[in-house]
């Protein structure tokens, strides 16, 4: 009663403490469902045999409870109940077919740039072609003029170098000694192989059609076919006597 009442203090504002989640048997953080179930187990004081997700998504088996069986894994249902599972294999991101697309499809490019080349290339052989056909006419023409008129001054002589023929058995190379031989052409004939001559520096291939030789160049001369001796002569003999050097007939 002789006591005086001690002063009282004005309440101070409560401050609630931050609760922290329960921590699992290997250390990690467990969910309050988680926590809830754990806690029942904890009290029953029994062991259990389900398994418990963890924070990092592994599933770890509780100390006393059986092991799962070979590829299956042990996870919890809705329900609280533990099932066992058998994990299913993901298919691999890139499969055979894409990648043979793919290759399919750079093999597309590639030949798509290869015609373009081939189109390119041929473009430019037809101008190149025409260029050069265009300058060796003019040349042509004008050589093709006096060609006639020196066969008629070669006929009746003799040529400066006679031809002998190489093979008697053949009878392009006797028929050819015999033309030759009567006609005064300052240009040689040179027998490379048989059927093949060269006149001076023009390749020609002979031949026998119906019992007369005839002659066949790859120039382009009387369209690539083969035509008589004396036309050949006629139109060669100035051409290759103006390669040679030597004087032309008028």
């Amino acid at each position: 009663q002789g006591r005086s009442a001690a002063p009282m203090q004005a309440p101070t504002s409560f401050q609630p403490r931050p609760m922290t989640a329960p921590m699992g048997s290997n250390g990690a953080n467990v969910q309050p469902a988680q926590a809830a179930t754990m806690g029942s187990v904890a009290k029953a004081g029994q062991p259990t045999s389900m398994t418990l997700p963890t924070s990092s998504g592994v599933l770890q088996r509780p100390p006393g409870a059986p092991q799962p069986q070979p590829g299956m894994m042990r996870v919890m249902s809705s329900n609280g109940a533990a099932i066992n599972v058998r994990p299913v294999a993901m298919a691999p991101p890139t499969t055979r077919e894409s990648e043979l697309e793919q290759l399919v499809g750079e093999l597309r490019r590639t030949l798509a740039m290869k015609d373009q080349q081939v189109e390119e290339l041929q473009s430019r052989l037809s101008k190149y072609i025409g260029a050069k056909a265009a300058s060796a006419s003019p040349k042509r023409k004008s050589l093709s003029g006096t060609a006639n008129a020196g066969l008629r001054k070669l006929n009746g002589a003799e040529p400066e170098t006679k031809y002998t023929a190489v093979d008697r058995a053949d009878d392009v190379d006797v028929q050819l000694e015999e033309f030759y031989n009567k006609i005064g052409s300052a240009v040689p004939f040179k027998r490379i192989n048989k059927g093949f001559y060269r006149f001076g520096d023009t390749l020609v291939e002979m031949s026998i059609i119906n019992h007369k030789l005839m002659a066949k160049t790859e120039d382009g001369w009387n369209r690539g076919k083969f035509g008589p001796v004396e036309k050949f002569v006629s139109t060669y003999e100035n051409i290759e006597r103006q390669k040679a050097g030597i004087q032309t007939e008028a």
